[in-house]
């Protein structure tokens, strides 16, 4: 008799591709344009201030490596900030990730048309961004493979332009001194300050555990990898670009990569470094919808009332939870004042930082002997040093966002809280702890209402 069973994401994702999801959405839009701006604080030393961003954004980045050993489900973070801090705080960590990929989609959208733009000579901004949503949006539901392919691809590109850019502007770039800081040791920190969102989008990475194979072990190291792999490159371009402009024209300059290339390789320098950024653009796009969609499937795993959108379609994707993302994503070209809700993603990112990297810590005391496939180091006793000074590093930059910002963000965690105890505190069965047992045997348990209907179906 055939049994009745449930669809389940395809373990696609190795740890090569885990690891060039990583770096893709990193390696983003934003080092074609923030190297300039971090120059005008940190001038010639601005590699001091990539290298400190780095320690920091790693920090967090092993709290969530040791998060993503944990647990193998899409809502990781969930099921470990509520083991730590209960089911609300667990709550603000998957919405606030699932906020950040929405509104990241459409921010790096309108990137992506600028880009389009300037290269091809069209003006039409919107059309083209809601037409590269669309599009990427199709791809994430269409196939996670082709997904996987893509993100690869446009990757290796990037980092291949950035290579080269780089090894350009040693080569025919004059000597320059590299303890030159306009600021000093006060504009080094302001630029890393700046530089840390170069390093935004690690955390996303877990939201491939259920699409990855062996993924208790192979999503820590995706993310540990990824950040290593982009530091290499950031700092290489930081330290070659100021061998061929100074830091002045560095920093008022609204595109310095382009202007890089073009004084080392002319009118097609314009072209390459143009192209390489709408690869990295693109790519950017289709991992935010990635990452966004497979949250709201994990809070479908979740809760009873959100079923919906852990639904697979037919070509193995979570089509409700892709359609939604990719639908709110387009909606948010709508909003003319894009600039002031591209910072809440700040808050947003920094909220689930702070909620990552304080429950490893609580948790060393709370549940010592849970089970860890990956076990950040440098511990005195059952003191986490890196876990703690991730979350010191973390809130540090959080209070330095702008009041306004920190206002509406609050206004969003009580839209969440609000949402949460009057729609989703009546759904009493919540499924994460059976999906942690599943998660530690690597084995897929049929659910107690599933029994039933099988019985009745055999």
């Amino acid at each position: 008799m055939a049994e009745v069973k449930k669809r389940e994401l395809e373990k696609k994702f190795n740890l090569f591709s885990a690891t060039m999801a990583g770096v893709g959405s990193i390696v983003g839009a934003g080092i074609f344009v923030i190297i300039g701006l971090v120059a005008g604080y940190a001038g010639n030393m601005t590699w001091l201030s990539f290298i400190i961003a780095f320690v920091a954004a790693l920090l967090t980045g092993l709290s969530f490596a040791e998060l993503a050993s944990m647990s193998q489900s899409d809502a990781a973070d969930y099921i470990v900030v509520k083991k730590a801090f209960g089911k609300l705080a667990g709550f603000f960590s998957i919405n606030m990730q699932i906020i950040t990929g929405i509104f990241a989609a459409t921010s790096v959208a309108i990137g992506f048309a600028g880009y389009f733009n300037a290269l091809f000579g069209t003006t039409t901004t919107i059309l083209i961004a809601g037409g590269s949503i669309l599009f990427f949006g199709f791809i994430n539901w269409l196939s996670v493979k082709d997904t996987s392919i893509i993100n690869s691809v446009c990757v290796v590109a990037s980092i291949i332009a950035l290579a080269l850019i780089g090894i350009l502007a040693f080569v025919k770039g004059h000597p320059v001194d590299y303890t030159l800081a306009t600021q000093g040791l006060k504009g080094i920190f302001e630029g890393s300050a700046l530089v840390f969102f170069a390093y935004l989008g690690f955390g996303g990475v877990i939201r491939l555990s259920e699409e990855t194979k062996n993924a208790k072990k192979t999503i820590p190291r995706a993310i540990v990898l990824s950040l290593l792999i982009s530091a290499a490159f950031y700092i290489i371009i930081a330290l070659g670009v100021f061998k061929v402009l100074d830091w002045q024209t560095l920093s008022a300059s609204a595109s310095p990569l382009a202007d890089v290339a073009t004084t080392i390789m002319g009118t097609k320098g314009f072209i390459f470094v143009s192209l390489a950024a709408l690869l990295a653009t693109a790519n950017t796009i289709l991992l935010s919808l990635v990452f966004a969609s497979r949250g709201l499937y994990g809070l479908g795993e979740i809760f009873r009332k959100l079923k919906r959108f852990s639904s697979i379609g037919r070509e193995d994707t979570p089509t409700y939870a892709i359609l939604l993302t990719t639908g709110l994503a387009l909606a948010l070209l709508l909003i003319k004042h894009l600039e002031t809700v591209a910072e809440l993603t700040n808050f947003a990112i920094f909220t689930v930082y702070l909620l990552v990297n304080g429950s490893v810590f609580y948790l060393r005391f709370k549940d010592p002997k849970a089970e860890r496939s990956f076990k950040i180091p440098f511990n005195i006793g059952k003191f986490a040093i890196i876990p703690f000074l991730g979350f010191a590093a973390i809130f540090f930059l959080l209070i330095k966002l702008k009041p306004v910002v920190l206002i509406s963000g609050v206004w969003i965690l009580v839209g969440l809280t609000i949402t949460y105890y009057l729609v989703l505190t009546k759904d009493k069965k919540d499924k994460s702890e059976k999906i942690k047992v599943k998660n530690k045997y690597g084995k897929t348990k049929v659910k107690n209402n599933d029994k039933s209907k099988n019985k009745k179906t055999n």
